[in-house]
């Protein structure tokens, strides 16, 4: 799976130079791999080369000497590749192009995707693209100062919504629409949101801040509410313990309220092992950890996140 979408993302995905490109194909197959590990072979090559699209948008977006450089330029951006979700041409370029990448895979995933499935990761897609331009106008405006209001765009930018329809994509089941208006499984979605988003930011804060990001839930309680670091991330560690509570209790609500299909069981498993895979993903990662990290695999001690890397995971001394 990593030697055939790597091969396609050197192929389809612009890179600055050859060093950005290996180092993106260290890692770019990993994330889906480990989030969606239930999917099947064709489908999970998809997951693989859309997933790549949208890390490299995410690397391109932030760049002030790129897409970020303006709200109007990441508004632009945004609207090409709404075009490619819509189905319009995309304009001949030579070479690799963010637009042409996603309307490769886009057309291999629409062409397999049952009709709901499709307007699902339509729709999160066109989401995660606005919230993307948002972030770049908060960027521009000086970050924001509270973690609330943060939250709210956030749960769209970590790419929640999405990462759930490619969990539904992934497993090849269609869920009825009603079931999305259960307030049970909207309640449920809000916890995968804050999950993803504080497993994101407790590991990466270290590296987005040697980039000079803002958009971090930890950054902002130092920054912003003068909170000390350790007790920011204490405060982080116990956001992840309560969303994965409430998750785990709203998922045996759903399945013990009514009668479920083997489908909506297949999707809320394919949900859980998504969270267990993006908390792996979060702690293995060379993206956020450093060239040719490799985890050693400490689960209980000290991490150790460095600007630029590399992390250290130290275990507690045997008691």
């Amino acid at each position: 799976m990593q030697k055939n979408s790597g091969s396609w993302s050197r192929a389809h995905l612009p890179f600055a130079g050859a060093e950005e490109r290996q180092r993106f194909l260290e890692y770019a197959c990993l994330f889906p791999c480990l989030v969606w590990p239930q999917a099947t072979y064709d489908r999970m090559r998809d997951l693989c080369d859309l997933s790549a699209v949208i890390s490299r948008i995410d690397d391109v977006l932030p760049n002030p000497h790129d897409a970020g450089r303006s709200e109007a330029r990441a508004a632009e951006f945004a609207r090409e590749l709404d075009a490619v979700l819509r189905g319009e041409p995309v304009p001949s370029a030579e070479g690799p192009g963010y637009a042409s990448a996603l309307s490769d895979v886009w057309g291999r995933i629409t062409a397999k995707a049952a009709p709901g499935v499709r307007q699902r990761l339509f729709a999160s897609l066109q989401i995660l693209f606005r919230s993307f331009v948002a972030e770049v106008a908060s960027r521009h405006g000086g970050g924001f100062t509270d973690l609330p209001s943060y939250l709210e765009l956030r749960a769209h930018s970590v790419g929640a919504d999405l990462c759930s329809a490619m969990a539904e994509y992934g497993v090849g089941v269609d869920l009825p629409e009603a079931l999305f208006a259960e307030p049970e499984l909207r309640d449920l979605q809000r916890e995968v949101a804050e999950h993803l988003t504080f497993v994101n930011d407790l590991f990466t804060f270290a590296y987005e801040q040697h980039r000079g990001e803002t958009m971090n839930a930890v950054l902002i309680l130092c920054d912003r509410g003068g909170v000390a670091l350790q007790e920011a991330v204490d405060r982080i560690c116990r956001r992840i313990e309560e969303a994965e509570r409430r998750f785990l209790f709203l998922r045996d609500h759903l399945l013990a309220s009514t009668a479920r299909t083997a489908e909506v069981h297949a999707y809320l498993d394919a949900l859980e092992n998504m969270l267990a895979g993006n908390w792996h993903w979060s702690c293995t990662s060379p993206r956020y950890h450093g060239s040719a990290f490799v985890w050693n695999p400490v689960t209980t001690g000290t991490v150790t996140l460095r600007p630029g890397g590399p992390t250290s995971f130290t275990a507690s001394p045997s008691t």
